[in-house]
């Protein structure tokens, strides 16, 4: 990722590989990017306005998977000073490309809900890429982000759990892109501390401009080979503003984020922890 290139140069660019318009988010804060070399969606999501003020620097971070940092990325990870790392991936994922981490975080390896089902659409994904299976309609995201809240509310909870902790946070939540996964639990944690539905969504198709263009040149020689269309990748490689917004409206129909947690076992003190732990009053 070039950081010299201003935030619209590099929306333009994710525009300009095939990005449509209606999944590029309405702006990036190219200060919650973290450069760790051998990541490309590594960020936090320190600096967001929330109700009472904005979220907290340096709290929490959200990332891609982390089998490929070097050694010069591994020392600036270092210094991040995280307590705690949350792995959302499947032990297949886990398997096939082990996390380097600094010496010493504890990982929580927190996937959880219909096992088959998450497999299943991990398996998906590259399948659709390569031609294996034919590319699913818009709607599939659509579902699939529905489907992901309904049976992983026990994952989402564990994680939010551990950063109303004292000492719960510096703290990282990553999967396999850092998109789909990632993005949900920082949608409800964001929600829950009262972010508005405008910078959720910019936040989780912000992936669309970090990450999509950096995975274009691995995946494109395989899906051409296989006579499928750019356009027609994007929202693989990516995220969907609609698939964002139906799981806004699922979330929503149960009552919002807060109610989500706590219906999922969360206490009251532990969401006031949580706020305690990621609310700057002084950046409002």
């Amino acid at each position: 990722m070039d950081t010299n290139r201003s935030t619209q140069q590099l929306i333009d660019h994710a525009r300009g590989v095939g990005v449509p318009d209606r999944d590029l988010p309405s702006t990036i804060a190219l200060d919650r990017l973290i450069g760790i070399d051998g990541t490309s969606n590594f960020r936090e999501l320190g600096g967001i306005a929330v109700r009472g003020g904005a979220f907290r620097r340096g709290a929490v971070f959200r990332s891609d998977q982390l089998s490929e940092v070097t050694d010069v990325g591994m020392e600036t990870f270092a210094q991040l000073g995280l307590r705690h790392v949350y792995d959302f991936r499947l032990p297949l994922e886990r398997n096939r490309q082990p996390s380097k981490l600094p010496v010493d975080v504890p990982v929580s390896h927190v996937a959880t809900g219909d096992m088959s089902a998450a497999e299943a659409m991990i398996i998906k994904i590259p399948n659709m890429l390569t031609g294996v299976e034919p590319i699913a309609p818009a709607s599939w995201w659509d579902d699939s982000y529905v489907d992901m809240l309904n049976r992983s509310a026990p994952m989402f909870t564990t994680v939010v759990r551990g950063m109303s902790k004292p000492g719960g946070v510096p703290a990282l939540f990553h999967c396999t892109g850092g998109k789909d996964r990632t993005g949900m639990a920082a949608m409800l944690i964001l929600q829950a501390l009262g972010a508005s539905d405008a910078d959720i969504i910019d936040d989780f198709l912000a992936t669309n401009v970090f990450r999509t263009p950096n995975r274009l040149p691995h995946w494109e020689p395989q899906f051409s080979a296989a006579g499928i269309d750019r356009v027609d990748a994007m929202p693989i490689l990516g995220v969907t503003r609609s698939g964002i917004t139906a799981a806004l409206n699922e979330v929503s129909r149960l009552g919002g984020a807060t109610q989500y947690l706590l219906d999922a076992g969360l206490s009251k003190d532990e969401l006031g922890g949580l706020r305690a732990n990621l609310v700057d009053e002084n950046g409002a």
